[in-house]
């Protein structure tokens, strides 16, 4: 038994001096320097991979907020080095993604090799805390007489209000006042079912608890 292991290192020696990539090959495919970056509404994320030699397939992976499952976001094939030593140049990677709610996500890079199979992974940490939870859009008809719609977006679930102000600061309608689930909605403003509404223009506002929205509008008789 000793002989035989023996054997077996003596050809391993052998062909790691004889073929120095045999040693290189050997060694973990590496995700280095993976970092993420957020602008505006996407997250930018970049990373660099080691030793590609045996690697097929690079995966993208998300885990959103509230939600534990990982979720594809894109496919990579393996870019090709045509260098001499292609097997210790890190090679750039980069996808940006599009995000619509705050709170915290998570993204996974995983590399496969030729059989699909996992080699390595590597995961980091993004808090997104600047979007807005919502879009609030322009009425129409606007001038409007005697009623217009207001259309809006709820982008995450939470509680809103819509309300309808004189130029004054004075509240003279609550449309809206309750908790919207994703989607896009809309609602009707009719001057005949408020009182003392004269013509003027009037200001409509989208409040969540993180965020807000003003419009303006014009209501001639």
């Amino acid at each position: 038994m000793k002989k035989i292991i023996l054997n077996i290192l003596f050809a391993v020696i052998v062909a790691a001096l004889s073929n120095p990539s045999f040693l290189i090959a050997q060694q973990n495919n590496e995700i280095s320097e993976l970092t993420a970056q957020i602008v505006n509404d996407k997250i930018n994320i970049v990373w660099n991979i080691v030793n590609q030699e045996k690697i097929n397939l690079i995966h993208v992976e998300i885990k959103r907020p509230g939600n534990n499952n990982w979720e594809l976001l894109k496919r990579f094939k393996v870019k090709k080095v045509t260098s001499n030593d292609n097997q210790q140049k890190a090679v750039n990677y980069s996808y940006q993604t599009k995000v619509k709610e705050n709170g915290v996500y998570y993204f996974r890079i995983v590399i496969l090799d030729e059989s699909n199979l996992e080699i390595n992974t590597k995961e980091i940490k993004v808090g997104v805390t600047n979007l807005s939870n919502t879009k609030l859009y322009q009425n129409n008809p606007n001038p409007f007489n005697p009623s217009t719609t207001i259309p809006y977006e709820v982008l995450s679930p939470g509680f809103i209000s819509l309300k309808v102000y004189n130029l004054a600061g004075k509240e003279v309608a609550i449309l809206v006042d309750e908790f919207k689930q994703p989607g896009k909605y809309s609602v009707r403003f009719d001057v005949n079912d408020y009182v003392d509404i004269s013509s003027g223009i009037y200001l409509y506002k989208l409040q969540t608890p993180t965020s807000s929205d003003i419009k303006k509008m014009i209501f001639t008789k």
